[in-house]
């Protein structure tokens, strides 16, 4: 049991790492095909330096920009393609999280037959089990506002702006906003089939994480009701290291990579519609989307961290009562010895029963920097 669960565990950890890798190296692979992969000036390392560390009167000067060179056009597809792996690696935990957790022993399988468990985990199969033709009648409106974006993308694209700024004043005939708009790679005009890929890829992404946040959504209102659905038992650590949690804790940790992923896609998005010159009005509309998405995911992560850790509180309250039920019956002193033993281990259980804190705190870390990032940028929308 326990090598299946790591084998699948393994096999999702890939898929969730091959499936931007896969995507981003065909793209380049049809990018190479069609002359737009990369240019003389314009690697993806000096670029990104421009615009870490600011201008630079540069010999070899970047005059258009290919594949190699957009760097949040990458962003968006690296997170475009996680968010499509992520729901399907959600979406098959949540199948099976009933029978993982009867396994671990924290949720009696007569529980699942009763109300209310048993109506909120069918709407939770419902949300799964979609018919495609349903799903392509949501995914419309999604391709809609993409199609949208790279209307806009394609004429307005900050980095055109952008490029001629951080190479020099030197360079202000060579490197023009009109040359870099008409040289991207993703150019309708020119490249009307990577226009295609481009609405594509983003739009695919978009739509499964929407679903992702529906399922979260789902996931965060069954867990502030826990408690109430169902009668959980207390797992002791030497039985299962993360006290029969560990089922909901893989659910958690996707939850860390989602909002990661979001944050990171929010901040590329930022970047390609900023405008100094736009009006404030706008700036307001697009600053409030990223500061209430950056609230919303961290809300959710919070949230069910929150209420697995009242949960567990409650299963060991459980057990320490019924315990001591145990050892005022229990008369001589030495059949409550080890009642008491046992009770001094049930009070120091940890108020939380995932194990994992370092992995949560190294993956809270990049949270933190990007929604910083995030906050930032959205705030320089307004104030600049």
């Amino acid at each position: 049991m326990r090598d299946r669960a790591r084998r699948q565990f393994l096999t999702q950890v890939t898929a969730i790492v091959a499936a931007p890798v896969l995507l981003l190296g065909a793209l380049a692979l049809v990018c190479l095909h069609r002359g737009v992969l990369g240019a003389a000036g314009c690697g993806p390392l000096r670029i990104a330096g421009l615009a870490v560390f600011g201008v630079e009167e540069p010999e070899v000067v970047c005059t258009s920009i290919p594949f190699g060179a957009d760097i949040p056009s990458w962003t968006l597809g690296l997170t475009s393609s996680v968010a499509v792996a992520l729901y399907l690696v959600l979406a098959s935990r949540l199948r099976n999280i009933e029978g993982d957790l009867v396994a671990t022993g924290l949720l009696d399988s007569d529980e699942l037959s009763k109300e209310p468990l048993r109506g909120h985990m069918a709407k939770m199969r419902k949300g799964l089990s979609v018919s495609i033709a349903t799903q392509l009648l949501f995914f419309l409106p999604v391709l809609l506002l993409g199609v949208l974006f790279y209307v806009f993308v394609n004429g307005h694209n900050h980095m055109f702006a952008d490029l001629p700024l951080i190479q020099g004043a030197g360079h202000v005939t060579q490197a023009t906003e009109s040359a870099y708009r008409e040289s991207w790679w993703a150019n309708w005009d020119r490249h009307p089939v990577l226009g295609v890929a481009w609405i594509l890829i983003g739009s695919v992404g978009a739509y499964f994480a929407v679903k992702q946040g529906y399922l979260y959504w789902r996931l965060s209102k069954l867990f502030v009701k826990g408690a109430e659905l169902a009668v959980l038992n207390y797992i002791p650590a030497r039985l299962n290291r993360d006290h029969g949690w560990r089922p909901v804790g893989r659910v958690i940790s996707l939850s860390y990579v989602a909002a990661l992923n979001f944050l990171t896609s929010l901040i590329a998005l930022l970047y390609m519609l900023k405008d100094p010159d736009a009006g404030l009005f706008r700036n307001l509309v697009l600053a409030g989307f990223a500061i209430l998405g950056t609230g919303l995911n961290i809300r959710f992560v919070y949230s069910m961290i929150s209420c697995v850790r009242q949960a567990h509180g409650k299963t060991v309250d459980i057990e320490l009562n019924e315990l001591n039920h145990s050892i005022e019956r229990a008369g001589a002193v030495d059949a409550a010895v080890p009642l008491e033993i046992r009770g001094e281990q049930l009070a120091s259980a940890p108020p939380y029963p995932i194990k994992g804190r370092i992995l949560r705190s190294l993956s809270f870390a990049p949270g933190l920097v990007a929604a910083t990032k995030l906050v930032h940028d959205a705030f320089g929308l307004i104030v600049t």
